[in-house]
């Protein structure tokens, strides 16, 4: 199919800490739908790891996941098919202020071992849907900082959270999606969601 023809639901980064049989990955993962309606075919798969294949309905595919019957890495699929696209036209291009409350080099408070690439703090006085200050991340600067000001270049959505992390320059620089899906990996790997521009 060709890509025109689906939709980019969100992606799955995979950071270094994911290792293999002694290999280390660092990887993004984009899930996409594609609109099909015709006939099921094992006998054209890509792969001989699949035993059977069939068409099922949201619902009946919550069954078997609350039957735990599902692979946990097919969550996904109800992250991604739960809410509508999100608009944040009146997000992006905005002008913030606010803290950074764990300055790059640093170690998470909770997780000493994951460490800080990047700025990460909140801004004042805008509060998220998890009842906390807003949390950015920082681009722009490769010196840690204790405040911030700059413009919202995109937004990353934790599809499995209440939350949303915005994507901050400061210093006017545009960067593109790799960019910013590679330095947010180290913490976003554990979290479904996709960066809305």
């Amino acid at each position: 199919m060709e890509e025109s023809a689906g939709r980019l639901l969100f992606s799955k980064i995979c950071g270094s800490e994911l290792k293999y049989e002694g290999k280390v990955y660092n990887d993004i993962m984009d899930v996409w739908l594609f609109a099909y309606d015709g006939e099921l075919r094992l006998d054209e798969a890509t792969t001989d790891e699949a035993a059977d294949c069939k068409w099922m309905t949201p619902s009946e595919i919550g069954v078997l996941r609350s039957e735990k019957m599902l692979v946990g890495t097919l969550d996904y699929f109800f992250c991604a098919m739960a809410d509508e696209e999100p608009d944040y036209s009146r997000i992006i291009g905005r002008t913030v202020k606010g803290k950074v409350d764990r300055p790059l080099g640093t170690a998470h408070p909770d997780f000493p071992e994951m460490t800080y690439p990047i700025n990460y703090g909140y801004i004042q006085g805008v509060f998220a849907d998890d009842g906390e200050e807003q949390d950015v991340y920082l681009f722009g600067t490769d010196v840690p900082l204790t405040s911030f000001e700059g413009r919202v270049i995109a937004v990353w959505r934790r599809f499995d959270d209440n939350e949303d992390k915005w994507i901050v320059s400061v210093n006017g620089e545009y960067f593109d999606d790799d960019r910013i899906l590679g330095d947010i990996s180290f913490q976003e790997q554990f979290f479904y969601g996709k960066l809305y521009r």
